[in-house]
């Protein structure tokens, strides 16, 4: 075979592994500058923001199509526990579940120290 040939064929492969495959697209939107506001400066003010922006995760992911990204909805049922809405909470891990099957061991060990 033709070494052009070849180093054509190889490079048409190599570049056709790097295209992007359309693959699970997720909304973050200000979810790093919320938790990080929090976390330098843990006010009541900046819990309810992160809270909020955790909800508009999950809203503009469902109105999109996105899948919501992992852990928000686990999250967001966490922050809830802490307030005493457990309905709210458990409705919540149970979409992160059905989201994210995987997560079942985690989700069940957060209900097991909650329920302490």
């Amino acid at each position: 075979m033709n070494i052009k040939l070849i180093t054509a064929f190889l490079l048409i492969l190599l570049l056709s592994g790097c295209a992007e495959t359309g693959g699970v697209k997720y909304y973050w939107g200000d979810y790093s500058d919320t938790l990080y506001s929090l976390k330098k400066d843990p006010t009541p003010e900046t819990e309810l923001r992160h809270i909020e922006e955790l909800q508009d995760i999950i809203e503009v992911s469902t109105e999109k199509g996105f899948k919501v990204p992992p852990g928000v909805q686990a999250e967001l049922g966490y922050r809830y526990a802490q307030k005493g809405e457990m309905e709210q909470t458990r409705g919540l891990f149970n979409s992160e579940l059905t989201t994210y099957p995987e997560s079942k061991f985690f989700i069940e060990r957060l209900q097991g120290i909650l329920e302490e």
